[in-house]
């Protein structure tokens, strides 16, 4: 295919690989898989926030159903709450209420050589201190004082 129809194409450089540690991160999203026997997972993208690697992504993957594994949902549930935990809530009823939260997460290499998220049953998560979010920020006016004649009071000092 010639690719100078569509604009071409630069090559670019591979990043380097992600380095196994702990990391300041952000939840991005997340994607519900299944499989045909019931199982049913929570595969959520988190963006590294630096200084090394800021903007790389890696994923976590939780079992939040398995009708053949009541062990590993309990897993998956463990996780979830020790994330939320670290991400300063007290429940989570939804994973959006993650967005724009800072938190220091474990990145490990799997078994096919890629970076993702070691939750350890919860055990490598923990609170970071918060800095800027990436959502965007709120438009709040700024108070304007009122100009205030004192021949105008109400209050008459006789």
């Amino acid at each position: 295919m010639d690719l100078e129809q569509y604009g071409g194409l630069e090559v670019s450089q591979e990043d380097e690989q992600i380095a196994p540690g702990k990391y300041v991160m952000q939840y991005l999203e997340e994607t519900e898989i299944r499989n045909d026997s019931g199982w049913i997972g929570c595969r959520m993208t988190f963006q590294i926030q630096g200084p090394k690697h800021q903007g790389r992504l890696v994923s976590g993957l939780f079992t939040v159903a398995n009708p053949n594994s009541p062990k590993s949902v309990e897993i998956g549930k463990t996780e979830l709450s020790a994330l939320a935990s670290s991400c300063g809530l007290t429940e989570l009823k939804n994973t959006e209420q993650l967005k724009g939260i800072r938190f220091n997460g474990v990145v490990k290499i799997n078994d096919n050589g890629y970076a993702e998220l070691d939750p350890a049953y919860g055990k490598n998560f923990s609170r970071c201190e918060q800095g800027e979010s990436i959502l965007p920020k709120e438009e709040v006016a700024e108070p304007k004082p009122i100009e205030v004649d004192p021949l105008d009071s109400e209050e008459i000092p006789f």
